[in-house]
C-alpha cells in the first residue's frame, strides 16, 4: 500500500508485560521494522503488517536494539511459527554471546540463546551493525550511532542497545533502544549527534539515560513505549507506589519543555511526515497533532 506521506507506527502492549515495537512505512510503500515486542505481540505486529503491505508483506530491513524478550520476542515467534506470512531481505543486529548474557544477566538469557539457534537460517540476510553503518528503506535512512564494542557488564543486556538516528524529509529521530546511564558518556562526548526532532524514550521511560542525554537532543516529540502501570509506576497499590523511575523522567520532559507525548499505553500511535521537517501524530484512527 503506497501512503501520501511517510508514517512511523509505534505499537501497544498485547500482554501486561512492557515491549516496544516500531513500523516504518515509506510513500513507495516499502516497511521496516525495529524490534516488534513480546511473542505475545506478534500476532498484533503481523495484523498491522498485512494491513501496510498485503496479504503477504514485505519487510525491506528489520532492525534491532538488543536481545531482550520483551523486543525480539515478537520476531522469534513470527520466523518460528509464520515465517510463510511474511517476506523479510535484512535482518540487522548487534547482538553479544549468548554465553555473555549467560554470564551477567542469566535472567534475560533466554531470549538471546533463542536467537542465535536460529542464526544458521537467517544466513544471507543477517548483517551486523557497526558504528557508521547507514541502511535505506524508502524514504528512511538509519544511521548506527552507538554498538558496545565491549558490552557492558553492569546492567548488561539493556546497555548493548544499539542507537539508531533515523531520518525521514528533514526530520530525524533518535532511537536509543534500552541503553542504560553506564553508557551513555560515549554519546554525550558529542551532543550535536543526538539532536532530534524525535526521540524514543530509552527503556520505556525509566532506569536509562539520564536528564542530560534528553536535553542534547531536545526533542519536540517523545515517543513512549510504555504500558500504563509503568507509566503511572503503579506496582498494584496505585500510583508512585513501584520502584521504577517513569514519574522523575516525565519530571525532566516537563523541565525540558517537551510538549508532545506518544504514549503506547494509549494504543498503537502514528506519526506521519509531511516534509520541511514537519509532522503530525496521534492514535492510530483518531485526530492528529501537527507540529
Amino acid at each position: 500500500m503506497k501512503r501520501v506521506s511517510p508514517a512511523l507506527y509505534q505499537l501497544s502492549a498485547q500482554s501486561p508485560s512492557q515491549m516496544m515495537g516500531y513500523v516504518f512505512q515509506s510513500r513507495d510503500g516499502s516497511l521496516a521494522i525495529l524490534d516488534g515486542g513480546c511473542k505475545e505481540d506478534a500476532g498484533h505486529l503481523l495484523a498491522l503488517l498485512k494491513k501496510l503491505g498485503g496479504v503477504l508483506p514485505h519487510i525491506s530491513l528489520w532492525l534491532f536494539s538488543h536481545p531482550h524478550f520483551d523486543h525480539i520476542g515478537a520476531f522469534l515467534e513470527l520466523w518460528q511459527e509464520h515465517w510463510q506470512e511474511f517476506l523479510v531481505d535484512k535482518v540487522c543486529c548487534r547482538f553479544p554471546a549468548p554465553e555473555f548474557l549467560q554470564q551477567y544477566e542469566p535472567q534475560y538469557a533466554d531470549s538471546s540463546v533463542e536467537f542465535a539457534a536460529v542464526r544458521n537460517e537467517l544466513r544471507g540476510k543477517l548483517q551486523e551493525l557497526a558504528v557508521g553503518d547507514k541502511l535505506c528503506c524508502g524514504d528512511f535512512t538509519f544511521e548506527v550511532l552507538f554498538t558496545a564494542e565491549e558490552p557492558c557488564k553492569v546492567n548488561a543486556g539493556n546497555n548493548v542497545s544499539v542507537v539508531l538516528r533515523a531520518k525521514v524529509l528533514d526530520c530525524t529521530i533518535l532511537f536509543p533502544g534500552d541503553l542504560g546511564c553506564e553508557v551513555q558518556d560515549a554519546l554525550l562526548a558529542e551532543p550535536a549527534a543526538l539532536k532530534a526532532d524525535i526521540v524514543q524514550m530509552a527503556h520505556h521511560g525509566q532506569s536509562a539515560v539520564t536528564k542530560p542525554f534528553y536535553a542534547a537532543a531536545a526533542p519536540k516529540l517523545c515517543l513512549w513505549p510504555t504500558p500504563d502501570w509503568l507509566w503511572r509506576n503503579d506496582a498494584g497499590e496505585g500510583d508512585g507506589t513501584g520502584p521504577w523511575t517513569t514519574l522523575e523522567t516525565r519530571r525532566w520532559m516537563e523541565e525540558l519543555g517537551v510538549q508532545g507525548h506518544l504514549i503506547s499505553k494509549d494504543g498503537d500511535g502514528i506519526v506521519e511526515f509531511l516534509g520541511d521537517g514537519q509532522f503530525k501524530y496521534g492514535g492510530c484512527g483518531e485526530d492528529t497533532q501537527q507540529t
